[in-house]
């Protein structure tokens, strides 16, 4: 590969970056925005706030289904655990040791998949709308989430535990 082939290929390589990172952008400020208005819809202005903040708005739709926020740190703990596993296994110079994390990591992440299923049901709710709708919200997020933040209807039903 000439120097001219390289550059081609490091200019595509960069494009392609920074359409992903302005893509990834664009996403997050649409679903913390549907996030800010499921929480107005549901009467919890003092969550709508914090739509735009990464991760942190994860716990609007907590506080609307009225769920603990500690759920939170199940998804937090095993991301770490898998991101982890690599680097205590080699440190340790066991494989044995990184698969048990990472497998941990699958699990926790398993058990936070359940949890945000059981969240948005009970946001669905909190709008009006069928259960299931928090099944498609967790499932297919660009269908569900719209869905609940813009659709009419439910707009000050609690939420049940």
């Amino acid at each position: 590969m000439n120097s001219d082939e390289q550059a081609g290929a490091m200019a595509i390589i960069a494009g392609m970056g920074i359409f992903l990172g302005i893509f990834g952008l664009v996403a997050h400020f649409f679903v913390g925005y549907c996030f800010k208005l499921i929480a107005e819809k549901t009467g919890n202005h003092e969550t709508a706030g914090i739509w735009w903040v990464p991760i942190v708005n994860m716990l609007i739709p907590l506080r609307i289904a009225k769920k603990p926020g500690t759920w939170l740190l199940v998804a937090v703990a095993a991301g770490v655990l898998m991101g982890l596993s690599p680097i205590l296994g080699a440190a340790m110079d066991s494989g044995a040791v990184a698969l048990i994390l990472y497998l941990l990591g699958i699990l926790l992440w398993l058990g936070f998949v359940v949890l945000w299923i059981i969240t948005w049901m009970e946001v669905a709710k909190a709008r009006g709308k069928e259960s299931w709708w928090g099944v498609i919200a967790v499932l297919v997020g660009i269908i569900g989430i719209p869905y609940l933040a813009f659709s009419d209807g439910g707009e000050t039903a609690p939420a049940t535990s």
